[in-house]
């Protein structure tokens, strides 16, 4: 895996070394930012299910202000760890390892808000709704926020769960990337760039 853009551009960064991490592919990774392009400068993002950090990293490198990364697995921490030290994103990163809903309610309780949340849990284990729903409860979206959940093809997400609403999919081989929105009422227009 590498840097695709930004200060940090082809840079490589270390995987997790076991077969349970299920990194984002660089094509996958190029079409979210390409995306996300004008949303990523100064923004504050939450990396959940960090994995790698691939994606966390991949947004300091494009001028992110912060990322705060969130996995369970202490081989995971360790290796987003390393990659942050050898990219030298130390001032930019906040790391918990911690169980998602644990950390989710830890980041609602110090009312702490994002502009951008990768959303990226183990397939076929039923976490994507739990997470989206304290996700939208404790509004860690900020107004204009953008939620990205990745998920196997045959997970189906609602088009909407509480204040947030699906606003575009994309599919890429045998997983979607759902992009959700957070709308004060039911008659906001959702803002698809």
């Amino acid at each position: 895996m590498r840097i695709i853009a930004g200060t940090a551009r082809h840079r490589v960064i270390k995987s997790v070394p076991d077969s349970l991490t299920r990194p984002t592919t660089d094509r996958i990774k190029e079409s979210l930012f390409n995306i996300l392009n004008f949303r990523i400068p100064d923004s504050e993002i939450l990396d959940l299910y960090s994995g790698t950090g691939n994606m966390g990293l991949e947004a300091i490198s494009r001028g992110a202000k912060s990322v705060v990364f969130v996995d369970l697995r202490k081989v995971s921490i360790d290796t987003i760890n390393e990659n942050i030290q050898s990219l030298g994103f130390a001032s930019q990163s906040t790391v918990y390892m911690s169980e998602a809903d644990k950390a989710l309610n830890l980041l609602i309780k110090n009312q702490k808000h994002f502009d951008i949340i990768f959303c990226d849990p183990p397939y076929n284990k039923g976490l994507e709704i739990p997470s989206m729903d304290l996700i939208q409860k404790g509004k860690l979206l900020k107004k204009e926020g953008v939620l990205i959940v990745r998920h196997h093809k045959k997970t189906e997400l609602p088009d909407s769960l509480g204040i947030i609403k699906r606003y575009r999919q994309n599919k890429y081989g045998d997983a979607f990337v759902s992009f959700y929105q957070y709308m004060e009422n039911e008659n906001q227009e959702i803002n698809q760039e």
